[in-house]
């Protein structure tokens, strides 16, 4: 699972990306699907030449290559384009034309022409978004091994100008076609949405008074993914900063007292609000030719966006002090 602002940060580049090349004028007719292979897959007696090679090769109808965590694994080329004995002729990938992109804080989704097809893609882990120009992704990626270039290519998305690139450590990342937007049901988000966000809390919240847990709560936030996705090891230690709390205080002793559940939850929401609304501002000046490149200087200047995670020393306000939980 991808940090809240990770997650942020790769659905608002592609979005931008495409939106800058899209008001040029150019052309999201989808050519290819190009991927990497795993290294079971290169040793397959059928796997393709390039994937034997270790360069990245385009699928097929025939392709019937999957993804996503061990117990879920997707198709990575759509179902509906593929050819079957029930299908023998399918649509081609030229029917495709990008027409959207957009995220949410689980995955990025990308729409075709007349809403034809829909792909959710979840990040997962290790996976970041890269938009490519054709010729430097012909003369940097085409012909060089996944073990020169250090990284793999989750999906990449041919097109005339430009190739959008989904780039992995670990290929493990989860995609998912559908014919329709309201196939894809993700739990409501602190924001934009906390009334939502706030009755599902709520029910969670029941529970732990009636079955209390005495876990710490840094620890066991990060694995609720249901609820609290997006608060991994630095974003959970941020948010118990911004809203007073010590890390060390057990689910029950956060949740099961009103102030110290508002406080967080208040700053679960400015801390979502803030990547909303500014991470753009951050990642800008590191993007070339659609290509994020920070510079090391540019990289940490993240750190300014933190209070405590890798900092050796903080400040905090001090507070009166008051008789209660605080």
């Amino acid at each position: 699972m991808p940090e809240e602002r990770e997650a942020a940060a790769s659905g608002k580049q592609a979005k931008e990306s495409f939106k800058a090349a899209q008001e040029a004028g150019e052309d999201f007719v989808l050519e290819d699907i190009a991927v990497d292979a795993t290294g079971k897959e290169a040793l397959r007696p059928d796997a393709p030449e390039r994937a034997k090679q270790g360069l990245v090769y385009c699928l097929d109808a025939t392709s019937d290559i999957r993804r996503g965590q061990s117990k879920h694994r997707t198709e990575v080329y759509s179902p509906t384009l593929r050819a079957t004995s029930d299908n023998p002729t399918p649509p081609s990938l030229s029917t495709l034309v990008l027409e959207d992109v957009t995220y949410t804080h689980r995955a990025l989704i990308l729409r075709s022409f007349m809403s034809y097809l829909w792909l959710q893609l979840q990040c997962l882990t290790h996976t970041s978004v890269q938009f490519y120009p054709r010729e430097t992704w012909n003369d940097s990626i085409v012909n060089v091994s996944k073990t020169v270039r250090k990284f793999r290519i989750g999906m990449a998305f041919i097109f005339a100008a430009h190739v959008l690139a989904f780039t992995t450590i670990d290929l493990v990342f989860q995609p998912n076609w559908a014919t329709s937007a309201s196939d894809f049901i993700y739990p409501p988000n602190i924001f934009p949405a906390p009334p939502d966000f706030c009755a599902l809390v709520a029910d969670f919240i029941e529970g732990i008074l009636l079955k209390p847990d005495h876990k710490r709560a840094t620890d066991s936030i990060r694995g609720l993914n249901d609820i609290f996705y997006g608060i991994g090891v630095y974003t959970v230690m941020e948010l118990f900063f911004i809203a007073g709390l010590s890390p060390l205080l057990t689910v029950y002793e956060v949740f099961s007292v009103p102030s110290r559940a508002a406080r967080f939850l208040l700053a679960f929401y400015c801390y979502v609000e803030c990547t909303e609304e500014d991470i753009w501002s951050l990642l800008r000046p590191c993007i070339h030719d659609g290509i994020l490149a920070p510079t090391t200087d540019q990289r940490l200047r993240y750190a300014d966006w933190l209070f405590i995670w890798a900092k050796e020393r903080t400040a905090a306000q001090r507070s009166e002090k008051k008789k209660g939980p605080i």
